[in-house]
């Protein structure tokens, strides 16, 4: 009478979680009790720590994007495909913390009365699974903004077992969407990927560089989100959600996603989702990055610096215990070509004290400052500022 509920050794199961790449005993020390996984080459090592935690695990399977690839056009391509699929599956459908397979993330599946073949081919992946898994459902993570798509897949392949969304920016409209399509789409749905806007949604420099938040006001805002946008959205029919990310990625820039550091310390954002997760709201007394300014100028949409020139970046902080504290400063050239992969690393250093001066690069072009300070608690709090190298007889 409640809704739409997953059962899982035989009781109700609601997923609170996060999409990501590891960390299971931190997910299970924080409340959570389910990991998303991306490269179906983690699950081994995925599923054996699972079991030791009691955590769920959902698989994705995943397939090219585009509906015009050759591989759901040519017959031989796509033979290959449902092999793999069919490997994978075969594979891993009886570890006991298995909860369910994606087939596909953010799939461009098409609108209404348009790739046919495509949906076609898709469908019989769906059963594909169905008939070598009958034990677990099968799902496809989609934009959650889009509301054609939404109706076309529901629509079009009626064997998928439920949907489910990955939303950032757009979570405040989600529910006014699902108001909008109630007569004639309502059914079950996972959020699989929910947090801070993302870098496509971000303010800009004037050289087109997305500005990032301090990681703690990244954690503070994490909190609201999930109060306004997340907890009760289309509550009936809604199975849980995870957050993205957990783990550590480049996306936009080295820390825009992150609940953990290169080397495994959490950031603030860890505190916020265990909060969420116990329903509770503690106050972690931590140190924490508030801004930074360079050259006294704070961050902002031009920060424009002359070759080879000395700068001076400082940064402001709290420190409520005064914890004894490491500065790691580390200058990269800003990644362009792919937000995925991170930008030539020009120096590094290792401080005690929050204040450094460089020196800007020689050569012209877009950059970011990176900042993490640490404790002895193995916390850790992030901030970066984009700049410009450009000589001065040049514009921008």
């Amino acid at each position: 009478d409640s809704g739409y509920v997953f059962i899982r050794d035989g009781k109700g199961f609601r997923i609170k979680g996060a999409s990501g790449n590891g960390y299971l005993q931190e997910l299970k020390d924080a409340g959570g009790n389910t990991i998303r996984i991306y490269d179906p080459s983690l699950l081994p090592e995925i599923f054996e720590e699972s079991e030791k935690f009691e955590l769920a695990v959902i698989a994705d399977i995943p397939l090219p994007k585009s509906i015009h690839t050759e591989y759901y056009t040519d017959d031989d391509k796509f033979n290959q495909i449902k092999k793999e699929v069919t490997a994978l599956v075969e594979k891993y459908k009886n570890r006991k913390t298995l909860l369910y397979w994606n087939l596909g993330n953010e799939l461009y599946y098409p609108d209404l009365f348009e790739g046919d073949e495509f949906v076609e081919k898709f469908n019989e992946l769906i059963d594909l699974i169905h008939q070598l898994d009958p034990n677990h459902p099968v799902s496809t993570s989609i934009v959650g903004g889009n509301r054609e798509r939404l109706l076309s897949i529901s629509k079009r392949s009626p064997e998928i077992d439920f949907l489910s969304f990955n939303s950032f920016g757009n979570l405040p409209l989600m529910q006014d969407k699902f108001n909008s399509i109630s007569l004639l789409w309502e059914g079950p749905f996972v959020i699989t990927e929910w947090g801070i806007h993302g870098p496509w949604e971000a303010i800009n420099t004037s050289w087109d560089a997305p500005m990032e938040l301090t990681s703690k006001k990244k954690a503070d805002s994490i909190q609201q989100i999930y109060q306004k946008y997340v907890k009760d959205l289309n509550a009936e029919f809604n199975l849980g959600n995870l957050y993205f990310f957990w783990g550590d990625k480049h996306e936009g820039t080295e820390t825009w996603f992150n609940v953990f550091s290169k080397d495994g310390k959490p950031t603030e954002t860890y505190s916020s989702l265990k909060n969420i997760w116990n329903e509770n709201s503690l106050i972690a007394s931590k140190p924490y990055i508030s801004y930074l300014s360079l050259n006294d100028q704070p961050n902002s949409k031009r920060i424009i610096l002359e070759p080879s020139s000395k700068n001076t970046l400082k940064v402001t902080y709290e420190n409520p215990n005064k914890s004894s504290l490491n500065f790691r400063y580390e200058l990269k050239e800003e990644s362009w070509e792919n937000v995925e992969l991170p930008g030539k690393t020009i120096e590094t250093w290792d401080r005690n004290e929050h204040q450094l001066t460089f020196d800007a690069p020689a050569k012209d072009g877009p950059y970011r400052i990176y900042v993490w300070i640490s404790s002895e608690n193995k916390g850790i709090s992030t901030a970066n500022l984009p700049f410009y190298v450009l000589n001065p007889g040049d514009e921008l």
